[in-house]
């Protein structure tokens, strides 16, 4: 009897067990695999008889859909498949899987330390450890940085180096076919590259993963690249000579203000100079070198509407696929964050390790959160710099009082002395007043440059034509309690004007009578009556452009992170795709934050579909 409940889980296997010769009435790809799995359980395959009457031969067919659905993660989305996981259960995979960490543009080996030691060895009791093999390169220090890919190619010889580099890490013998791919930002488009070799290239590319997980991922392409790639944009040298003009100029100023030699010989050309020659050769020389890590070869392959990942012609006509014309053949997960403005302060705050949270010197697992520091110290700056504003002013009104007082005390011209302090006290009043404008153009700056950023460097700000609604009512109103109609008693009279914004053809008022049936109103003695309102409304409709800016996580868009890439869900159940909101986290922190350990806990429990569930470690 126990044999038979095994028939209908036999039943609805998925296709790839199923051998595809017809010259057996059942066969499995696995069978040897499964026979020695049940056998631990005193359990054996249930054998038909070749009489049997049931054809079963060829490959059965499983409706697509038939275990139901479990909703969406992004608007538009077809539903996900629910596979109940009965593969993986009747397939264990004997000892660990392999999953591959690979780090994004700029990172290394240890980019993903945390969290991939975290997945393997387990973190206290929240975080227990996974049968699993991490594997992300050769280790990777501080001192000793080493990449698991190079960026001095594009994304397919960075797929190259990742094939070879996991030539070497895992043999034959420690493959599976459920190891699978996490990668952060530029990694998930390498990791994309490397599939498509695995299934396009099988002589080329072994098929080392068979899945793909990515954080922050610049699927539909990166705007930043557009923006400020030297041949292309090229925003972020004027931004970053902007602020160093903006914030060097105040020290400059002061220096030269608070000495009265430099007042009497510097002028107001000579500190621009000083300031703009500066802040030029940093501009020309050293931020060019600084900035020129993130214009690697790499990111050429997918700045937003590059050939390599929209496709593109050849001189003959004939068509070269782009990656995101590709679809892949695994289940994947697109996990996707945004942050909260200021994103600027927030994303820097983290990349400059201010936002790491630190415990005995070492990075806590999991506990990359704190992302404010740089935001507060940028607050200090602005009242700071408003200090020095204030100072400065009343230094100017000081010494402006001083040369009207030398100047009053002239009584000939040969008040040579009295004429030399009016000089020397208008010297000090322009120093004092371009120090002022100084600190004021600093505090500006500071206030207006998550808005620059957004708007030049990450392309976030967008443009929206909308209908600008513009509601006068004028109200008749009347309590029923105090002066109802024919009660004698004036209506109190009252005239309410709105503005708001629709996004449709029209402004869709509601009726003074439905908006104003319980209004409270001040009554003619002054205190507050309740009533129902009569009266005439006046629209005036224009139609404006409304200025937005879109979500990102300080580098990347989210619209692009969780912009859905192609996957044969529709040919291959198994494939699932899942997007994912992991919440409020920047681009650096996702890689070792409260998100991302949350997200890795429900990938790791199979809530993101059955082929990324993973055995916890007994």
């Amino acid at each position: 009897m126990k044999k038979n409940i095994y028939i209908p889980i036999l039943l609805f296997l998925p296709q790839w067990l199923y051998a595809q010769s017809d010259s057996l009435p059942l066969g499995f790809a696995y069978q040897q695999v499964l026979q020695n799995q049940l056998a631990k359980i005193g359990q054996s395959i249930l054998q038909f008889p070749v009489s049997d009457l049931c054809e079963r031969k060829g490959t059965p067919q499983i409706k697509r859909g038939m275990e139901g659905s479990i909703g969406t993660f992004a608007k538009g989305l077809n539903p996900e498949i629910k596979l109940g996981g009965i593969a993986d259960e009747l397939l264990p995979v004997e000892g660990n899987i392999n999953i591959f960490w690979v780090h994004g543009l700029n990172g290394t080996t240890g980019s993903w330390r945390a969290a991939a030691q975290a997945t393997q060895f387990g973190f206290g009791n929240d975080f227990p450890a996974r049968k699993v093999r991490s594997i992300r390169g050769i280790p990777s220090s501080s001192s000793h940085a080493i990449q698991f890919y190079s960026e001095d190619g594009g994304l397919t010889s960075a797929a190259g180096d990742l094939e070879n580099m996991c030539n070497s890490l895992v043999p034959k013998p420690d493959r599976t076919w459920r190891d699978f791919i996490i990668a952060h930002s530029q990694g998930g488009m390498v990791s994309r590259e490397w599939l498509r070799k695995m299934e396009q290239e099988p002589g080329s590319y072994q098929k080392f993963a068979h899945g793909l997980v990515t954080f922050g991922s610049p699927h539909a392409g990166a705007m930043i690249l557009n923006n400020t790639r030297p041949e292309m944009g090229n925003m972020a040298e004027a931004f970053l000579k902007d602020a160093c003009v903006s914030l060097g100029a105040p020290e400059v100023n002061e220096v030269v203000a608070r000495n009265l030699a430099m007042r009497l010989l510097v002028s107001d050309r000579t500190k621009k100079t000083i300031v703009d020659n500066s802040c030029g050769f940093i501009a020309g020389t050293i931020l060019p070198l600084a900035i020129d890590n993130y214009f690697k070869r790499t990111t050429l392959d997918f700045y937003v509407n590059s050939p390599f990942l929209v496709g593109y012609n050849e001189l003959n006509g004939k068509h070269v696929q782009g990656l995101s014309e590709y679809e892949l053949k695994v289940p994947v997960v697109q996990f996707y964050a945004s942050e909260k403005q200021p994103v600027l302060w927030k994303y820097l705050s983290s990349v400059m390790e201010m936002g790491h949270d630190q415990l005995d010197n070492k990075q806590v697992v999991f506990g990359y959160n704190d992302d404010t520091q740089l935001e507060n110290k940028v607050v200090e700056m602005i009242n700071q710099y408003q200090s020095g504003y204030e100072y400065w002013l009343d230094k100017e009104e000081m010494y402006e009082k001083r040369r009207i007082r030398y100047l009053a005390a002239i009584v000939s011209p040969l008040s040579i002395s009295t004429i030399l302090f009016a000089n020397a006290a208008q010297k000090s009043r322009d120093a004092a007043a371009d120090v002022k404008v100084a600190h004021w153009k600093a505090k500006t700056w500071l206030l207006d440059a998550n808005i620059i950023y957004n708007r030049s460097i990450l392309g976030a700000e967008y443009q929206q034509v909308n209908l600008e609604c513009n509601v006068i009512e004028e109200l008749s109103c009347r309590d029923p309690r105090k002066n109802p109609e024919g009660s004698g008693k004036p209506a109190v009279n009252k005239v309410v004007t709105r503005v708001f914004y629709s996004k449709g053809p029209d402004c869709h008022i509601p009726s003074i009578a439905n908006s104003y049936a319980s209004y409270h109103f001040v009554g003619t003695d002054g205190t507050i009556w309740l009533g129902s309102c009569t009266g005439e409304q006046t629209v005036f409709k224009t139609w404006v452009n409304m200025t937005y800016t879109a979500p990102n996580d300080g580098v990347v868009l989210t619209s692009s992170q969780s912009h859905k890439i192609k996957v044969n869900t529709d040919k291959d159940v198994r494939n699932t795709h899942f997007i994912v909101n992991m919440g409020e986290s920047n681009h650096e922190q996702m890689k070792n934050d409260a998100n991302t350990q949350r997200m890795l806990l429900n990938l790791y429990k199979g809530e993101y579909g059955p082929f990324f569930k993973v055995e916890i470690k007994l």
